[in-house]
Parts: C-alpha cells; structure tokens; sequence
C-alpha cells in the first residue's frame, strides 16, 4: 500500500503498481503515429508523445482495477485514446495561446508552424476516436465525444470572453470544461471498464471531476509560485497571456478600490509580475487559491467512499493520487 505523502514518490509507487499496461498504453501510442508521412513522426518524436506522466491513463487504470479487480484486461486502448486526447488539447492550447514553449523547448507551432500543430491535434483526436471504436461497448466513444465537445466550448467560451473581466462562473465554467471533463471521463471510463452500475459510475466520474478541479486549481497556483523548469511552460506564462485565474480573481473580490484599480493598471499595462503577486500576495489570493484545490480533492476522496472494492491497493492508490494533485510541485 502507498504512505508516503512525498508528491514524487505517489507517482513513482503508482507508476511502478501500473508498469506493465503504462508501457502496453506507450507503445500503442508509438504504433498511433508510425504512419507513411515523415512529418508526423518527426512531431510525434519531438513531442515525445510517450514522455509525459501519464497521469490521465493511470486514473483511469487504478479505476478499472480498484472495482473491477486485477484480473480484468486493462482497457489499454482507451488509456491511450485518452492520453491522445490529451496531447490533442495541448497542441491547440499552445496555438490558442500563442505559446512558444513546451516543456522547456520549442513548442510544435514554434517550430513547424500553427498549420502543423492544428493538424497534428486533429490527427490525434481521430486516432482517439478509432481506438474507441476498437471496443464494441459504445460508451467509450460516445464519452470520448462528448468531452471532446465540452473542452471546444470552454476553449471557445475563453476566446468570447477575451478582453473581459473573469467571474468566479467563467474560471469554474472553463476549468470543468477544459481540464475536469477529461478526467471525469477518464474516471467513468475506468468505472465502466470494472463493470459498476449507472450510480456507481456516476459516483466514480464525480470523484474524476473534482479531482480535475482540484489539479487545474493547482496548476493555475503555480503559475504564480514555480520556477521555470518546474512546469511543462515558463512559469508565469498564464499571467504574461492574460489568462485570468482563480488567484487573481480573489484578488480582484477582495482588493481595496486603490488596488482593484492597480491590478487592472498592471494587467493593461505590460503586466508587471512582481508587482502583481505583491498584491496577491496581500490579499492571500494564492493560499485561498490553494485552500480551494484542497477542498475539492477532499470532495474527490470522499466520492470513493462506499463503492465496491475489488482491489484494496489500487483503492489505495487512487486515495494518494487525490492528496498529490495539491501537493505537486510540477
């Protein structure tokens, strides 16, 4: 059973408990791009599309054999459809974005143009649909396209909202619809793989969203609190784009008229970080941000409670993935 509450050794004790269906989920994403055209596995090689933590997959393995047992067949395909997925959203949010760096390098439309990265993302996302149709239960699909769906609304709800002051609803709308959606997913996909019931799954896709809020809520966090390195994008990037996240809309709520009308002096105006994080840091914008994330991996946690065991060490496991995402520092 996983102790420890060291963010890097829960990820170190789950992906050796997973080792054998993460490295089946890698290669069949390797086979995903062996294609005929030279250009994609060239970007499929730069993206290293195998590298990542593969955090999506996991949740949705631990799921599968926490209710449905070990000795199930893992539902390797739609891990990799979900990672793909993943990847997918990546592209488009670096094009949407205008970012220019991934992981400390070069991001894919950086350095092969937004035609290639648009493309590669679509490439991944039909790859994600076939590999669910590979399965004749039609729920992964349907799932699949539905989140796919939800993730284009909030993208596009941003763009519409471009230029505007954030409310709590527009964070909380686009967070669901970018980042906890595909979780849930992830986690219902899991649920049905294990054979649960309708409620039953529902409780465990419950368990998926919250998780997502709580990992997104993080994130956006330690855009204001990491060092370049840490994260797969230059810290403060969020912030340098005039993404409005959870920590500054605190502050904005809470903020003197002086400093309310500060914050938005310096979000026009060249977007001074240091001076920024002096007033959120004055508000204890980003310990609430924090406090937040914690509450909704508490919820999480909680939505496991009472469901069917048939793995206690992957139950376990899942209960350290939901104290981790808070606790990351990367």
């Amino acid at each position: 059973m996983p102790h420890s509450s060291a963010s890097s050794d829960v990820l170190a004790e789950i992906s050796r408990y997973l080792d054998d269906d993460v490295a089946r989920v890698r290669g069949l994403l390797r086979e995903l791009v062996n294609t005929d055209s030279q250009l994609i596995r060239d970007v499929a090689d730069y993206l290293n599309l195998t590298s990542g933590k593969m955090l999506r997959p996991k949740l949705l393995l631990l799921v599968a054999r926490a209710f449905g047992g070990s000795g199930r067949a893992a539902p390797i395909e739609i891990a990799a459809a979900m990672e793909a997925i993943h990847v997918a959203t990546l592209l488009h949010d670096d094009v949407i974005d205008k970012g220019d760096t991934r992981r400390g390098q070069p991001s894919v439309n950086a350095r092969w143009g937004t035609d290639v990265a648009v493309l590669m993302a679509d490439f991944l996302f039909a790859a994600s649909f076939e590999l669910a149709m590979t399965k004749l239960d039609p729920k992964p699909l349907q799932l699949i396209c539905q989140v796919t769906r939800r993730m284009c609304e909030g993208e596009i709800f941003q763009i519409e909202r471009r230029g505007q002051w954030a409310t709590f609803e527009d964070y909380f709308y686009v967070i669901t619809c970018k980042t906890a959606r595909l979780f849930s997913a992830c986690a219902a996909l899991g649920a049905n793989h294990a054979g649960l019931n309708e409620d039953m799954a529902t409780q465990v896709a419950a368990f998926g969203l919250d998780f997502g809020l709580a990992f997104q809520i993080t994130d956006d966090t330690l855009d204001y609190t990491a060092r370049d390195g840490q994260l797969g994008k230059p810290a403060g990037l969020d912030l340098a784009s005039g993404k409005q996240t959870l920590p500054l809309i605190l502050a904005m709520r809470d903020a003197s008229p002086e400093d309310l009308h500060r914050l938005r002096e310096l979000l026009g105006n060249g977007k001074d970080p240091v001076a920024i994080r002096e007033i959120l840091d004055r508000y204890d914008s980003i310990a609430q941000s924090i406090e937040q994330a914690g509450q909704y991996a508490r919820s999480a946690s909680g939505h496991l409670e009472g469901l069917p065991i048939r793995d206690p060490e992957a139950y376990a496991h899942l209960q350290s993935l939901a104290r981790y995402v808070v606790a990351r520092k990367s």
